[in-house]
């Protein structure tokens, strides 16, 4: 199917929701890397341009796996669906999201875009210099 995710709780609201209550989920094994680990092995350079996060419900689990002011991307797109219409009786699940954002804004991250299912943030540093 075009969804997959590790997020059982996702899992449960997609069987709820109309536009991915047709997709069936299989369980699978699959080895899961902290981000950190990615980069610390690939020797990415800190305030490297552009980080996307887009792990189907796991966000939150992927900005705790390594430290982002440390690391500090010029740019993050990164799926949150608090606006998203879809997830609006899921109180808990767009709570969680809010505060995915109120995280980055608080590093020094300016919000320049949002629709219902991606935002983007560029670090303030760079807007002011580019604005």
């Amino acid at each position: 199917e075009a969804i997959t995710t590790s997020n059982k709780n996702l899992v449960k609201m997609y069987s709820e929701i109309e536009w991915s209550q047709h997709c069936e989920f299989k369980n699978q094994k699959c080895k899961q890397v902290r981000l950190e680990t990615i980069l610390q092995n690939n020797n990415v350079k800190s305030k490297f341009d552009l980080l996307i996060i887009d792990v189907e419900g796991n966000e939150e689990s992927v900005l705790n796996s390594f430290n982002l002011t440390y690391w500090e991307p010029q740019m993050i797109i990164i799926e949150l669906v608090d606006n998203h219409h879809s997830f609006q009786k899921y109180s808990e699940y767009v709570q969680k999201n809010l505060n995915i954002r109120s995280k980055i804004l608080e590093l020094d991250y300016i919000e320049v875009y949002k629709d219902e299912i991606n935002t983007v943030f560029v670090k303030s540093e760079l807007y002011n210099k580019n604005n």
